[in-house]
């Protein structure tokens, strides 16, 4: 099959390094969608290393744009463990996990590689209410990374941090980050967080 239905930005529009899209099909599988030409249909609006967080009908995963703007076909890949270029900066990657949600908690996961987060963003999955927050620490939630974001919205929210503590928005490999939860009442909606970064050897 093709693309069908609509990209969603939510990255920086305009000319941006890269831009950042969300895409959903409950009827196509991960490696339809990865065929040369699926995207054809957005050639016009997609650009060369643009990524593309993907839910599929069997999975989830972020690609990155290959060949577009007006390119046929449009090509994507899988980012996989985001690539290290050699020297100090690599290449800007995006980092997408689904938190369930429920009353006030947190999650943790690892990082591969040296990762300096410049963004994060958060897509609700059901409907938050006023005082329901989500904020990325560090592990053990010793420190903020970024401020206090704000769930109060619809399902399919789209909202980005308005605050980046430069102190620890560098996080070394092997470390633990933290996504914390808090609830105002009952159970906040389960999201989506898009960690945005450069990686760095």
């Amino acid at each position: 099959m093709a693309f069908t239905g609509e990209l969603r930005l939510i990255g920086p529009a305009g000319n941006a390094e890269f831009r950042m899209w969300m895409y959903s099909s409950t009827t196509d599988t991960m490696q339809t969608i990865m065929g040369a030409g699926y995207f054809n249909n957005a050639a016009f609006n997609l650009k060369v290393d643009d990524q593309l967080v993907i839910s599929a009908s069997d999975r989830e995963e972020t690609l990155v744009v290959k060949s577009a703007q007006g390119v046929s076909p449009v090509v994507v890949a899988e980012i996989g463990g985001y690539t290290i270029a050699s020297g100090s900066a690599g290449n800007m990657v995006a980092l997408a996990y689904d938190i369930a949600g429920g009353v006030s908690t947190f999650s943790q996961f690892t990082l591969v590689h040296k990762l300096l987060i410049t963004d994060v963003i958060i897509v609700n999955n059901g409907i938050g209410v006023a005082g329901d927050t989500v904020k990325l620490q560090t592990n053990l939630g010793a420190q903020s990374i970024s401020n206090a974001i704000s769930m109060n919205g619809p399902l399919g929210t789209i909202t980005a941090a308005t605050n980046m503590n430069a102190l620890y928005s560098t996080a070394l490999a092997g470390a633990n980050l933290r996504v914390t939860l808090t609830a105002a009442a009952g159970a906040a909606p389960a999201f989506k967080i898009i960690i945005k970064g450069i990686a760095m050897t």
